[in-house]
């Protein structure tokens, strides 16, 4: 099995530049706790609901604070003709529930658990 075979089809993306309160309305409005975080270089980083917690609130950002002040900055992207085998056991080695999959900087996800 190949990771186009269960990667999501419909992501939706946010800027560094983004404030925290923008990017958890999309978050929420969506239904989803990741997202990719893209500048016109490509993927730059990952948001979850998480970062926001535990980075963001627990910590005292304003929620006018900027995504790039709480997101994971270290993130290994797959293809989606990656073996799905292969993108777990990236998940084991980067310690991540996430992997975004890329092609020609089209930017998608896989959900790892």
């Amino acid at each position: 099995m190949k990771v186009r075979d269960i990667m999501t089809n419909h992501v939706c993306c946010v800027s560094p530049d983004m404030t925290l309160e923008n990017a958890s309305k999309l978050m929420c409005g969506a239904d989803i706790g990741v997202v990719p975080v893209c500048d016109s270089s490509g993927i730059v980083g990952i948001l979850t609901d998480r970062d926001i917690i535990t980075r963001g609130i627990s910590q005292g950002c304003a929620s006018s604070e900027t995504v790039a002040r709480v997101m994971t900055k270290s993130v290994a992207s797959i293809s989606p003709d990656a073996d799905i085998k292969e993108a777990e056991r990236r998940s084991w080695l980067c310690f991540t529930l996430y992997a975004p999959v890329t092609v020609n900087r089209i930017v998608d996800y896989v959900p790892l658990s």
